[in-house]
């Protein structure tokens, strides 16, 4: 491997082009399993139904047993709650698809390439630098950027176990949705739906907590790479390298619950 080949893995560590592409890939684009998800989203729909009706019958004798049907308003403000979640339920896969949408828009606005994470300059003179060095030199420059090219290779193979991992948590939400949802109808219940919801979006948004992850680390973890420049071995630390990598992989791990905290849940 040419020394511009080795610098140039060195600078691109994690490969931002194939995670953005991933963390903000559409449902839709794999058409098999998004029109199975559909056929399990309408064949539970009509359960879901079934289960708001009970919801509303227990809702309806808890008010009732309490004296709160006793008046037009009331009656009138369960109707229309009623009529409401009725709705909500009836296009609840629209709705959960539309805000992954508008995260997975998000995440494609903010990606930012490789080439953006990359001064040129620098590159440059990394590889006058190493250009100018002994052969003994090179080879140990050669050697110790090994443990980087492993390390690099081991993150990018996580971060899509962790991002493949979420594509499948929002299939089964999809599918799924139309049972919590079954307890929009009652006001008792309703904030199953509504935890449920939180939950999704979460989920959604910890594809942006990801992105943002790799970015910093892409962007903190130049110091590691560069040869010289206050560092005293020639990659600059690659045991340094290696225990940011450590953090990195502990905070991609932390995603999803720092997604829920942005979303209130925890």
């Amino acid at each position: 491997m040419s020394t511009e080949e080795i610098i140039h893995d060195l600078y691109n560590v994690i490969d931002l082009k194939e995670i953005i592409k991933i963390l903000a890939m559409d449902p839709e684009s794999n058409a098999a399993i998004y029109a199975m998800i559909e056929r399990v989203f309408n064949i539970l729909l009509p359960i879901s139904f079934t289960f708001a009706g009970a919801f509303l019958m227990i809702s309806f004798l808890g008010k009732a047993a309490l004296f709160k049907m006793n008046n037009y308003e009331n009656i009138v403000k369960m109707f229309l709650f009623f009529t409401l979640g009725k709705a909500i339920l009836t296009q609840s896969f629209e709705l959960m698809h539309w805000a992954y949408q508008i995260v997975a828009e998000m995440i494609a606005d903010v990606g930012i390439a490789p080439s953006t994470m990359t001064n040129s300059a620098d590159m440059a003179a990394m590889i006058a630098e190493v250009e100018e060095m002994g052969m003994i030199d090179k080879i140990m420059f050669k050697i110790q950027s090994l443990p980087i090219g492993i390390v690099s290779v081991l993150i990018n193979k996580a971060i899509l176990v962790i991002a493949y991992g979420r594509l499948i948590e929002i299939y089964v939400c999809l599918a799924v949705a139309s049972l919590p949802f079954s307890t929009i109808v009652s006001e008792q219940h309703c904030h199953i739906a509504k935890k449920f919801f939180h939950g999704f979006v979460a989920v959604c948004l910890q594809g942006l907590v990801m992105l943002l992850s790799c970015v910093i680390f892409s962007g903190l973890s130049a110091q590691f790479r560069a040869p010289g420049a206050a560092n005293e071995s020639l990659m600059g630390g690659a045991w340094g390298f290696l225990m940011a990598s450590l953090v990195l992989l502990f905070v991609l791990v932390k995603s999803g619950s720092w997604a829920k905290q942005i979303v209130g849940l925890m």
